[in-house]
């Protein structure tokens, strides 16, 4: 299979040119910064990285901030934006350098085997304008998952995002799929999360009666 997308730059190389950009630059970043740089990337690289970070552990609400972003991420999709807006008191929010080069040392590697499997233009109109429209939806489902403080809940609507993102970016619509059934398994697990959750509060709430 073709790993790479023929010239075109691959996600990997992008987010390695990104961070490469705000290298010592201090302590933090401001997301205003981020988003400039991803310039014409347009919005697929943008969920890539967004999600890449919600991964990274990182003191205060920004599961949730990136969370928001994403779900404004797709909500500018289902528009059919192309370059990802933010208001002013997004852009000024501070994000710490480190998680910026903590996406480039552990996610790259990763993102590095799931392109060697990519093979650009296949089932091409899965990536094209109206099918980011309709793939919107499920974005914002995840987003809206991802955001909410589940124990354990984040890793696969964060797979899901990143398939489908990654799929867009390289235009291989089958990622794509691979991506829309991954949410599918989202759904699910979030879904048994919440019910063995509400058990064990149900079983905690008897004994203390």
């Amino acid at each position: 299979m073709i790993a790479a997308t023929q010239g075109r730059a691959r996600a990997s190389e992008r987010l390695e040119d990104l961070v490469g950009r705000f290298a010592g630059r201090g302590r933090t970043v401001e997301l205003g910064e981020v988003v400039d740089a991803l310039g014409a990337a347009g919005l697929a690289m943008a969920t890539l990285l967004l999600t890449l970070l919600a991964l990274v552990p990182l003191p205060g609400p920004f599961g949730m901030v990136f969370g928001s972003l994403l779900a404004l991420i797709a909500l500018q999709l289902l528009l059919g934006a192309r370059r990802l807006w933010l208001p002013q008191p997004l852009r000024r929010r501070g994000l710490p350098a480190s998680a910026l080069e903590t996406v480039v040392r552990t996610g790259v590697p990763w993102l590095r085997r799931l392109e060697a499997w990519t093979e650009p233009r296949r089932m091409l109109p899965l990536t094209g304008r109206r099918a980011r429209m309709l793939l919107a939806i499920p974005l914002l489902a995840m987003a809206f998952v991802l955001a909410l403080p589940i124990p354990l809940g984040n890793l696969p609507p964060a797979a899901s995002l990143i398939a489908i993102s990654l799929g867009l970016v390289a235009r291989d619509g089958v990622l794509v799929i691979v991506g829309l059934g991954l949410a599918v398994v989202a759904i699910g697990w979030i879904g048994a999360l919440i019910l063995v959750g509400a058990e064990l509060l149900a079983t905690v709430a008897t004994l203390w009666s």
